[in-house]
C-alpha cells in the first residue's frame, strides 16, 4: 500500500460466528495506525463493501494510509472480526519500484552490480556474499569510474532541458544543484553549428526560444564593456568552474519578463548500495565489465584473458548508441560569405 495516497484498497474475509459461513450483514471497517489509536473509517462512516462470499473490502482516505503500518479490522454483528495489516511504500519508494518495473533488465541495485564485477574477478565466489569491507572499497571504485564518465560526452546518454528566471539587471548566474540554475553542473556545453544550447524567453510569447550566441573564452575575453546593459541578451560564455559553474550574459538583460533556457548533457551521480541502476540499454554489461577492469587494479588481480575484449565492446556499444546527429554545416568561405538558409523556428541561419 502507498502511503498517503487515496482510493487503495483494503479488504478481509468475514465469516458467521456460527455457522461459519461467508458473512453478508453489515460491516464497519476501524482503522489504526503504526499502533496508535483505532478509528471508525471516516470514508462513508466506514462502511464496508460486500465483494461476495464474506469478503469486505474498504477504501481508505490519503489520511488514513498516511502510516509506516496501517490495519483495517472488519466487524460486523454476528460475524466473526478480521484484520488486516500492510507496510505501506514512501511515494519515492514506489516511483523507485517503477522505475525498477519499467526498466526491466535494465535495472538492478548498485549492490547488485558491485557484486557482479566482483565476481567476473573472482574476488567474490558464486553465491558468497562479498564482505562489508570488500563491497565498500568496490563502491568508492565504482563512484570513482561513474564520476569520470561524465568527461566522455559519448558516454553521457540524454538531454537536459533547464529553465530559470532572468532577474533584471544580473549578469551573472551559478549553475548547479540547489544554486541560480537548479541542475547538475555541465562539463560543457555543445553548440551544433549556428544552435545554440542557450536560449531565453519572454514569457509573454512562451512558445518561442530565442538562441543566444555561444562565446568562447578568447571572445569572452574581448568583451570590453562586460557591464553593458540591454532590454534583451544576446550572448553568453558559460565558464565551467567548480564547484558550480558561471553562466554569463551578454548584453545583462533589463526585461523583467525573461526566462533562461539551458540544454545540456547529464552524468550519472553518485550511488549507495541499494540505489537502483536504471539506465539505457547496453549500460548494465557496460558498467559491469568495465568496473571489473577497475578493481582489478583495485585488488591487484590480473583480468581474467576474455574481459578486457568484453569491456571494450560493451564501452563502443554505448558510445555508438549515443553518437548525436548534427546537421552538416557550409563554411561561409564556400558559399560567398552568404547567410544560408533562414529557419523561421530558430530565428537563425542554419546552413
Amino acid at each position: 500500500m502507498i502511503r498517503n495516497k487515496p482510493n487503495q484498497v483494503a479488504g478481509a474475509q468475514v465469516i458467521h460466528a456460527l455457522s461459519g459461513v461467508g458473512f453478508d450483514g453489515p460491516v464497519i471497517c476501524y482503522v489504526t495506525g503504526d499502533g496508535g489509536t483505532q478509528t471508525q473509517g471516516e470514508v462513508n462512516g466506514g462502511i464496508a463493501t460486500h465483494e461476495g462470499k464474506g469478503y469486505y473490502t474498504y477504501r481508505p482516505s490519503a489520511d488514513e494510509t498516511n502510516f509506516a503500518t496501517v490495519a483495517f479490522t472488519f466487524e460486523g454483528v454476528g460475524g466473526v472480526t478480521a484484520s488486516t495489516t500492510y507496510d505501506t511504500f514512501t511515494p519515492a519508494q514506489e516511483r523507485m519500484l517503477a522505475g525498477v518495473t519499467t526498466a526491466g533488465l535494465g535495472a538492478m541495485t548498485c549492490r547488485d552490480l558491485l557484486t557482479a564485477a566482483l565476481r567476473r574477478i573472482g574476488v567474490v565466489a558464486q553465491g558468497i556474499t562479498p564482505q562489508a569491507e570488500t563491497l565498500q572499497q568496490a563502491l568508492i571504485a565504482f563512484n570513482s569510474y561513474v564520476d569520470s564518465l561524465a568527461a566522455n560526452r559519448m558516454l553521457l546518454y540524454g538531454e537536459t532541458r533547464t529553465t530559470w528566471a532572468l532577474e533584471p539587471g544580473k549578469m551573472t548566474y551559478l549553475v548547479g544543484p540547489g544554486q541560480d540554475i537548479d541542475r547538475a553542473r555541465p562539463v560543457y556545453l555543445e553548440q551544433f553549428g549556428s544552435v545554440s544550447p542557450l536560449r531565453y524567453i519572454d514569457t509573454n510569447n512562451e512558445f518561442l526560444e530565442t538562441p543566444l550566441t555561444l562565446l568562447t573564452e578568447a571572445q569572452w575575453r574581448a568583451v570590453s564593456m562586460k557591464g553593458m546593459t540591454g532590454t534583451l541578451p544576446g550572448s553568453a560564455y558559460y565558464d565551467p568552474t567548480y564547484p558550480f559553474g558561471t553562466l554569463h550574459l551578454w548584453q545583462t538583460p533589463t526585461s523583467a519578463s525573461l526566462m533562461g533556457v539551458m540544454y545540456a548533457p547529464t552524468a550519472m551521480g553518485e550511488y549507495n548500495y541499494d540505489d537502483v541502476v536504471s539506465l539505457p540499454p547496453g549500460y548494465r554489461r557496460f558498467l559491469i565489465t568495465n568496473l571489473a577492469m577497475e578493481l582489478c587494479a583495485e585488488f591487484e588481480r590480473e583480468p581474467p584473458s576474455t574481459l578486457p575484449a568484453l569491456a571494450q565492446q560493451a564501452k563502443a556499444d554505448v558510445e555508438r548508441a549515443n553518437i548525436v546527429l548534427r546537421d552538416m554545416a557550409t563554411d561561409p568561405v564556400w558559399s560567398q560569405g552568404g547567410a544560408g538558409v533562414y529557419n523561421i523556428y530558430s530565428d537563425t541561419a542554419t546552413r
